[in-house]
């Protein structure tokens, strides 16, 4: 058992010891959310691994719907509907992460990829441009990301995060 979930439950148990069962019950949930969390992560990256991309899809939409806060569920979510239903579906994942998480330059990279894939030039150019700014190394990844092709194609293999 993690050690952090070691200190819940000797919490609950303090407070079970003095009588207040309210407080020993609220750290008990805390903890049955924070495995529910884990044990549903832990199955969206088995059924991906194995190709079961319907079954990874409904688990990445509960998700997603528990933790939106955390950008790893929206990015396997988008992942699985890429796979299960389409780019386009995938892209709209991420549009509505993005304003969870207007910040992060890998919600922002993979944005710019399925844009890629979808025409979408002037936008992925933009969102590839924000997520290298905010995390340099991206650089090497783009020039090798197969969805980034068809930008690197339309702007003759130029790096569109350097402005023209």
């Amino acid at each position: 058992m993690q050690k952090a979930a070691v200190v819940v439950i000797q919490a609950a148990e303090g407070y079970f010891e003095l009588g207040l069962l309210d407080e020993a019950a609220n750290e008990l949930e805390k903890l049955e959310d924070r495995i529910a969390v884990q044990v549903w992560a832990s199955r969206l990256k088995i059924f991906s691994r194995a190709g079961r991309w319907d079954a990874a899809l409904d688990v990445a939409k509960h998700l997603v719907a528990r933790v939106p806060h955390e950008v790893e569920s929206w990015l396997l979510a988008a992942n699985a509907a890429r796979h299960a239903q389409s780019v386009e579906a995938a892209y709209m994942l991420l549009r509505l992460a993005n304003g969870y998480h207007a910040d992060s330059p890998m919600i922002q990279y993979r944005l710019a990829c399925y844009e890629s894939q979808l025409g979408n030039f002037a936008t992925a150019t933009e969102n590839l441009r924000s997520a290298v700014l905010q995390l340099p190394s991206l650089k090497h990844t783009a020039i090798q990301e197969p969805d980034l092709q068809p930008l690197w194609d339309n702007f003759g293999m130029n790096q569109p995060w350097q402005k023209e």
